[in-house]
């Protein structure tokens, strides 16, 4: 069985690494006797002109895993989110991409392996 609110960790550390993300838009939680409440305020509210050129481009995204991976053959996708700055959705789509094609691969276990870079 599931422990209640153990998925808020993997939401919030996600939600820490966003690009407009400060103190003071740090999520609340409350709580009761019958349920619990996280508030994640919007961190595009007032924000203008959100440069999305970066997150577009994926051929851009991908020589930046490559290089964290470079750096790095042991980093993790959650580690990537928050080096390059994309939603980890973003990180998995574009790692599953090039493990398809050939640019990357995985040795070893996703638990103890590390990343190479083919291409």
């Amino acid at each position: 069985m599931e422990r209640k609110g153990s998925g808020f960790e993997k939401n919030i550390s996600g939600y820490e690494f966003q690009a407009n993300y400060s103190e003071d838009k740090k999520p609340l939680f409350r709580s009761d006797r019958h349920q619990f409440t996280v508030i994640m305020p919007n961190l595009n509210y007032g924000v203008k002109n959100i440069d999305i050129t970066d997150v577009k481009s994926d051929v851009n995204l991908k020589e930046k895993i490559k290089a964290a991976i470079n750096d790095d053959p042991k980093i993790t996708q959650r580690a990537l989110v928050g080096k390059i700055g994309v939603s980890f959705r973003q990180i998995q789509q574009n790692m599953s991409e090039m493990v398809s094609s050939g640019e990357i691969i995985r040795i070893g276990s996703n638990r103890s392996g590390h990343w190479e870079v083919l291409k």
